[in-house]
């Protein structure tokens, strides 16, 4: 009975000491979790708020480089002229521009992950400011090259971190939705933008384009530096900063990156020879004027403002992966449309237009998707995966501007054969290489 009575204590005992273990083992991760978390979510007003003000900035942001590019497009043709400089130096200072923003990307984007991105926004507002003043002055076709490129570098910070900092607010779920708006924006801004380049020009001369660009961005510096928040993912406390350039090897082999961003950016690089080559096209080729130019300009950019506000609404029903096939084949039709007609001996400027409108459609599929399907799976690398992406947009951008120049024959022939063998491209390395999975 006796030792009975000893057991039965030491039976009881166990659950205590189990009961007790588990309890402090309880407390020890309850501790542990405390001190080194995810950040706390902030208060859903806070979300909103942040939410609100990253959205719109986003707009604002992304529509910067059209300042560069788009709004000059009309003043191209003639700042040629009175500088005394042919159409392939012309077009260097486009081609230059593309270089310098692609060059940006390299630069700002793993600075952006490592620093913030506020700072690096900021930094490069006030250069694109200053460019855009020392253009304006330039009293030559070199000097007004050599402040092209540094304007670029200024004007690559700003879908850079717009694309980064729609990633960080609205999430894998949200980031193509949002970029579907953002990228119908952005059209709209492309329809705009020439046709005030236009008035511009006829009314204050081609000097006065390039004080709008600046007031601008000295518009977009106040705005940053007011209204948007640092939206960088915090880091655990230990944890290594990202390399810098470690950074770009891990997306570069990478299919969900490397094959979408390289079928996005050939196609987007179609979209640039157009760009690229329309004032010449239009002005020269066809003998419209530099207003009726961004009037027919607009009408191709339509069906990509159309399309980009659709792959918003589907995103979320088929996924980036499969927009980017749609669009892809959509593009592709165009630029063979484009070639075939250019082919013919009696091209008219309808005929361009209706290729380049079919392709611009196909482009408000895949360019939006692209973005957001290459930056998605990297949440902690996601300035750098924006930087790499527009690296490789403008930089072939760049090569093509400068062939476009080189090609140019009087006529629209050498562009047209330049979009058809971009976008069939970029539509079968997407068919024959894309990723399996969204």
């Amino acid at each position: 009975m006796f030792a009975l009575v000893r057991v039965r204590p030491c039976q009881r005992s166990r659950p205590r000491v189990e009961l007790a273990t588990v309890a402090s083992t309880a407390s020890r991760l309850t501790l542990a979790n405390s001190v080194a978390p995810s950040p706390p979510a902030p208060s859903p007003q806070g979300v909103g708020k942040v939410m609100r003000h990253a959205g719109w900035l986003s707009l604002v942001l992304v529509v910067l480089p059209l300042f560069g590019v788009d709004l000059m497009l009309p003043a191209m043709p003639i700042f040629g002229r009175e500088l005394g400089a042919g159409v392939a130096a012309t077009q260097a200072t486009l081609s230059v521009f593309a270089l310098g923003f692609a060059l940006m990307h390299l630069i700002l984007g793993p600075l952006a992950d490592r620093y913030g991105r506020r700072p690096c926004l900021i930094a490069g507002l006030v250069l694109f400011t200053g460019a855009s003043v020392a253009c304006a002055l330039a009293p030559s076709i070199e000097t007004l090259i050599a402040a092209r490129f540094v304007q670029a570098l200024g004007a690559g910070s700003g879908p850079l971190v717009a694309r980064a900092v729609i990633r960080d607010v609205y999430g894998a779920e949200g980031a193509g939705r949002m970029m579907g708006f953002v990228m119908a924006f952005f059209g709209v801004g492309a329809i705009v933008t020439p046709i005030v380049g236009g008035l511009v020009v006829d009314a204050l001369g081609w000097r006065a384009n390039f004080y709008v660009a600046g007031g601008y961005g000295a518009l977009l510096i106040l705005l940053a530096a007011a209204l948007l928040p640092e939206t960088m993912p915090a880091r655990l406390p230990g944890s290594a900063r990202p390399s810098y350039l470690r950074g770009f090897g891990v997306l570069l082999v990478d299919r969900r990156f490397i094959v979408v961003a390289a079928s996005g950016c050939l196609i987007a690089s179609a979209m640039f020879t157009w760009i690229s080559g329309s004032s010449f096209v239009v002005q020269n080729v066809f003998g419209r004027s530099a207003s009726a130019h961004g009037a027919i300009y607009a009408t191709t950019v339509a069906g990509f403002v159309v399309m980009s506000l659709l792959s918003a609404r589907l995103a979320p029903r088929l996924g980036s992966y499969g927009l980017l096939r749609v669009g892809s084949v959509i593009a592709a039709a165009g630029g063979v449309l484009g070639i075939a007609l250019g082919l013919g001996s009696d091209l008219t400027l309808l005929a361009v237009l209706a290729a380049m409108a079919l392709m611009a459609v196909g482009h408000g599929f895949t360019l939006p998707q692209s973005m957001a399907a290459s930056v998605t799976p990297f949440p902690q690398r996601a300035a750098t995966a924006s930087a790499l992406f527009g690296f490789l947009q403008y930089g072939c951008n760049s090569v093509v501007t400068m062939l476009n120049g080189a090609l140019y024959d009087g006529s629209a022939r050498p562009m047209l054969a330049i979009v058809a063998g971009l976008t069939v491209a970029g539509a079968l390395l997407y068919a024959l290489l894309r990723p399996r999975n969204n």
